[in-house]
C-alpha cells in the first residue's frame, strides 16, 4: 500500500488532516475521527464518554437516536484509550450523511440527564465489582500494573469521585 498515492489527502476545518478513500468493494462506509487525547490527560474523559451512550438531544430521547441509527442500517462508538478517543461511524453507504449529522447533533448537544447518569455510575461500580471476581481481568490488571508502573490505573475515577459528580 503506497499511502500517498492510494488514500486521498485533505484539510478539514481548522487544519485537522483528513484521509479518505472511497470503498469500492461493497455499499458500506466507516468514518473515524481520532483525537490525540485519552485518559491520561483526563481521568474524567472515559466516564464522559461513557455518559454519551445513555443521552440524547433536545429533538431525539437516546432510544430515538438508536432506534433511527439502526433503522439507517449504521452503528456509532467512542473509544477511549490511554492516549487517544475514536469515533466511528459505519453501516449503509446511502445512509451516510444521515447518519453522520445525527452523530454531529449529537456531539454537538447532548442533553443532561441526571438519571441516566446515575444509571450509568450504578452500572460502571457493579461492572467493577464483577471484574474483580474474573481472573482473566485481574492478571491484566497485574499486568498493566507491572507494564506501566502504575500508571494506567492512576487515572480512573474512583467509585466515590463518580457518586459525587454532577453530571
Amino acid at each position: 500500500v503506497d499511502l500517498d498515492k492510494d488514500l486521498t489527502k485533505t484539510t478539514a476545518e481548522k487544519g485537522v488532516p483528513r484521509y479518505y478513500k472511497k470503498n469500492v468493494i461493497n455499499d458500506m462506509f466507516s468514518v473515524a475521527y481520532n483525537f490525540e487525547r485519552g485518559s491520561n490527560n483526563d481521568k474524567y474523559l472515559p466516564l464522559a464518554i461513557d455518559y454519551l451512550d445513555y443521552l440524547g438531544t433536545a429533538k431525539m430521547s437516546n432510544t430515538e437516536f438508536k432506534t433511527k441509527m439502526y433503522n439507517l442500517g449504521c452503528r456509532f462508538y467512542v473509544h477511549c484509550m490511554d492516549d487517544m478517543v475514536n469515533i466511528n461511524i459505519g453501516g449503509l453507504s446511502e445512509n451516510m450523511k444521515e447518519a453522520m449529522t445525527l452523530v454531529d447533533n449529537l456531539l454537538a448537544g447532548a442533553v443532561v440527564d441526571k438519571e441516566a447518569f446515575t444509571k450509568m455510575v450504578k452500572n460502571e461500580i457493579k461492572s467493577r465489582s464483577d471484574d474483580k471476581l474474573d481472573q482473566r481481568m485481574n492478571a491484566d490488571k497485574l499486568f498493566r500494573y507491572v507494564t506501566f508502573n502504575g500508571a494506567p490505573e492512576k487515572n480512573v475515577v474512583s467509585n466515590e469521585e463518580m457518586n459525587a459528580l454532577n453530571p
